[in-house]
């Protein structure tokens, strides 16, 4: 799990989920708004749609946080970037979701 100072508060990811940049992947669903200053916070999203239950969201959400925690030293300065899951990352293996999030988050040129 990532810090709290590195994770968006709810109104960050309301306004990332309203005025962000969208960039898709069979895994993941990324936005993102590029800021002048301050560290790149993520969200991790896991809709209901993806997983019923709350433990299963639960779970998903903490790989996703996982995954992120591996990637952080690479990762630009001023970026608020929410991680929505899709149905396809819930039975995805660890390193499958870790090399997508990194290959999308150098799409996105925040890595």
């Amino acid at each position: 799990m990532l810090k709290k100072s590195l994770r968006l508060s709810t109104e960050q990811i309301n306004e990332v989920m309203e005025k962000g940049t969208v960039v898709h992947s069979p895994l993941f669903t990324i936005r993102y708004i590029k800021r002048d200053t301050g560290a790149t916070k993520f969200a991790a999203v896991a809709p209901k749609g993806v997983a019923k239950t709350a433990v299963s969201r639960n779970r998903e959400r903490r790989r996703v946080y996982a995954a992120i925690a591996g990637i952080k030293k690479g990762v630009k300065p001023g970026f608020l970037v929410a991680i929505i899951s899709k149905n396809k990352a819930i039975g995805a293996e660890f390193s499958v979701l870790q090399i997508e999030l990194n290959e999308n988050l150098i799409k996105a040129k925040i890595i």
